[in-house]
């Protein structure tokens, strides 16, 4: 018999008893339910039981990785979905991404959104939630506002802003809507608050003009806003900076986010195995 985690299954149970203690017993089936979760969950039978092993996500891989494994291992469109999943652009590819965005798109913001999220790998809803006072363009800084990092308490991490990501911002600033959102909703002017100021876009709005300028392009393989963030860190990764610089910018928590990219590390991998066999032991 193969369940869930110890963890996942005691919260399970725990809430299906609390769930079967709270239902009506209106009716035969709810009663019959109810009778069933409040005699298993009073005490589950764990001993012997096997726990499968979750997979883990596949490592960054280039566009060029994911063509050939698709190739080679004859995938399908629905089998290649996680592939595409675990893409990460080059700095060239991602230059030419948001190019194409800018030519493209309709939606006014879109591009500037795709730069800040290309250029300091932050999340969509972290794109969207940006103010204009989380950014110092004296400093080139950009004041990130987290929800993920504390359920307790917010919580921020620091940015520095590429040259090109600055001047792309400063120039959208000159002509973007009147708000103290960086991303106001222009196409959504009876969205306002009860200042009469026009809300920030949204995570779901973001993702769909995304998906819409990139459908039917040669872009058409990108997943999501993701993409760009899993590009940033793997292209950091790539040019051998610091893990920690990468772990502030991005907001990593754990070692398995950190897993998926650590192969991308190529000069400090070599080293650490030149130490364990230097050229003099070959020759001892």
């Amino acid at each position: 018999m193969a369940l869930g985690s110890p963890t996942t299954v005691k919260r399970a149970s725990s809430r299906q008893f609390d769930q079967a203690k709270a239902l009506p017993c209106g009716s035969a089936s709810i009663r019959s339910t109810r009778r069933f979760f409040l005699a298993s969950s009073a005490e589950f039978p764990r001993k012997g039981l096997v726990f499968p092993k979750h997979d883990d996500k596949p490592p960054f891989q280039t566009w060029a990785q994911i063509e050939r494994q698709i190739e080679r291992d004859q995938l399908d469109r629905e089998q290649s979905k996680e592939l595409w999943e675990s893409l990460f652009l080059s700095v060239e590819e991602t230059s030419q991404l948001l190019a194409f965005i800018e030519k493209q798109s309709n939606y006014p913001a879109l591009h500037s959104m795709c730069l800040l999220a290309a250029h300091t790998g932050c999340r969509r809803s972290e794109v969207c939630r940006a103010k204009m006072a989380d950014f110092d363009f004296e400093a080139s800084t950009f004041v990130v506002q987290e929800r993920k990092r504390s359920r307790q308490k917010r919580t921020t991490r620091m940015v520095p802003l590429t040259d090109v990501a600055r001047q792309g911002l400063l120039d959208w600033v000159g002509r973007k809507e009147s708000s103290p959102n960086m991303f106001p909703d222009t196409n959504a002017f009876e969205l306002q608050n009860v200042d009469g100021e026009i809300e920030a876009i949204s995570p779901s709005k973001a993702g769909l003009h995304l998906k819409r300028v990139l459908r039917g392009s040669n872009w058409e393989s990108i997943r999501g806003w993701h993409t760009l963030r899993h590009s940033f860190i793997s292209n950091c990764a790539c040019r051998g900076v610091d893990q920690r610089f990468i772990d502030a910018w991005v907001g990593h928590q754990t070692d398995e986010q950190r897993e998926r990219y650590r192969h991308l590390f190529p000069d400090t991998q070599q080293a650490a195995i030149n130490s364990v066999f230097p050229c003099d032991s070959a020759n001892a």
